[in-house]
């Protein structure tokens, strides 16, 4: 199975969400949906590869013990929800030279959970 680190993701069938495992068991317990806050604030929710994820936690999980790495089926999501754009950071910052010219998946809706297939904690 292929996760695209750039493009149009068209060959990708998964993509990754960072989250705290509070926030993921709040969603299991509750109505089965994730509102990460960047949902309501931005209109989406930020997602990334396996090829991205390093850099993802490297600026914006570094030193965090709380969190845990979503995988989500895209199979599972609605496809007119997820939309590959240019780098989106939350605190305003410009993208880096590494993520210059890549893709990101953004998901314009909550996460169901029954799309989440795999949950793991940060190494």
């Amino acid at each position: 199975m292929s996760d695209a680190a750039s493009g149009d993701g068209s060959e990708a069938t998964h993509v990754l969400h960072v989250t705290t495992g509070v926030a993921w068991w709040a969603a299991v317990d509750g109505d089965g949906l994730l509102r990460p806050p960047s949902l309501e604030l931005e209109g989406f929710v930020h997602c990334c590869t396996d090829d991205q994820l390093e850099g993802v936690l490297r600026r914006f999980w570094p030193d965090r013990t709380d969190a845990v790495v979503l995988r989500l089926e895209l199979a599972a999501l609605a496809a007119d929800q997820l939309r590959w754009e240019a780098p989106a950071h939350p605190d305003g910052s410009p993208a880096t030279e590494e993520e210059a010219g890549q893709r990101f998946p953004h998901l314009y809706g909550p996460i169901p959970t029954a799309a989440v297939v795999a949950v793991r904690p940060l190494d």
